[in-house]
């Protein structure tokens, strides 16, 4: 990797200029180009600026474009045997279902009719038996590149020394988004796909030539050439739109009389949207889902003397639905709950210094045995 950085920063106003509408403003730029032996030359830049009315309270905001190199394991994890089972959505029940039918239903009845088998009676073998496949890196991969945006506000009171508020707003585009994908999501994104050859509908799109068809319109058995070929891609694109906001305060105890200081501290996330597009098939949101929570936060309380000190931090995490599709009880949905409630866990810690080279730090996490949800009596 060969790279050059360089930056800029421009200051329009500073405090000493004494202006009375405006305190301070500044604008800056960074750009770094970047050459690797795999994946060639990108060029990353930011551009941006900050100005403060007042001493209080300063705005700021950037644009970005950055960029994220595939990982090793991405490009070169050996290709190593596997056995795939994919659902057959062509079948006569499979194709009148799936996210969006009829586009389904178009891409299988032409695979059928090309070749040769009958819609009544047409069945993947390779859903009933296994057969044998490959999954390893992809030395084709290019980079992820990301738009952002930023915007937000610092305020720093100066009848409260020591504390710090900031809000931001973030918005991210990333294109071609590194995924692994397996046997299900190629067929998924094979059949459910607009973009489709029905003029050579095995070879219909990337996905369904990841399949490996052969002109018998099943997927062939042959351990000594696998057919599927399943691993790292890159998809269309992940959009992001959120929200975050930090305080923290820090105080001695000295006007008061006592040793040490205190550190008051949180952090919050509020996800507007995600939506990931990996494989051009009906984009869906993500947030909200599991591991993805609409709110998400964390309040720290520490406090420090010369050669001791303990902390507690709260986190929050907010409510989290199984899926964003098939809420609630239907003929389609087994789930007989289809959320997580919002829950709390609390960790904490106590250091002990005896000297400037020697600590101890004991930590407890889930401090208070939180250990899941609540089901008909059951945890």
């Amino acid at each position: 990797v060969d790279e050059v950085f360089g930056e800029v920063l421009v200051p329009l106003v500073s405090p000493d200029n004494e202006l009375g509408f405006i305190y301070s403003a500044e604008v800056f730029g960074r750009i770094r180009y970047v050459d690797n032996t795999v994946n060639g030359g990108f060029t990353a830049w930011t551009a941006g600026g900050a100005i403060a009315p007042v001493e209080d309270i300063q705005f700021r905001g950037n644009f970005t474009r950055s960029f994220r190199a595939p990982a090793i394991t991405e490009l070169f994890l050996p290709q190593s045997p596997t056995f795939e089972r994919p659902t057959d959505v062509c079948n006569a029940q499979g194709r009148l279902q799936g996210q969006v039918p009829e586009t389904r239903t178009r891409n299988c009845l032409a695979f059928i009719e090309a070749t040769d088998n009958d819609p009544a009676t047409y069945n993947l073998l390779a859903a009933q038996a296994s057969v044998p496949g490959l999954s390893g890196g992809n030395p084709s991969l290019e980079n992820e590149q990301a738009d952002s945006f930023t915007f937000g506000v610092i305020f720093r009171p100066r009848f409260i020394p020591g504390l710090q508020i900031t809000a931001d707003y973030i918005d991210i585009e990333i294109n071609g988004p590194i995924a692994q994908l397996d046997a299900n999501d190629l067929i998924g994104a094979c059949f459910d796909n607009e973009t489709f050859d029905l003029a050579n509908p095995t070879q219909g799109n990337s996905f369904c030539s990841a399949l490996g068809f052969g002109a018998n319109g099943q997927i062939p058995n042959d351990p000594s050439n696998p057919a599927v070929r399943t691993g790292f891609i890159n998809g269309q694109s992940v959009l992001f739109e959120g929200i975050t906001g930090t305080l923290n305060y820090t105080t001695s105890l000295g006007g008061i009389g006592l040793p040490g200081a205190v550190s008051l501290g949180g952090d919050m996330l509020y996800v507007k949207r995600r939506i990931e597009d990996i494989t051009g098939v009906v984009p869906q949101r993500s947030d909200g889902i599991v591991d993805d929570p609409e709110f998400s936060g964390q309040a720290r309380v520490s406090y420090q003397h010369d050669n001791w000190g303990l902390a507690t931090f709260v986190n929050y995490t907010g409510e989290q639905l199984i899926s964003r599709f098939n809420r609630g009880p239907s003929p389609n949905d087994a789930r007989e709950f289809d959320q997580y409630n919002d829950f709390v866990t609390v960790n904490a810690n106590i250091f002990f210094r005896t000297d400037d080279n020697f600590r101890i730090n004991l930590a407890v996490t889930n401090l208070f045995d939180r250990i899941g949800q609540g089901y008909f009596g059951f945890i």
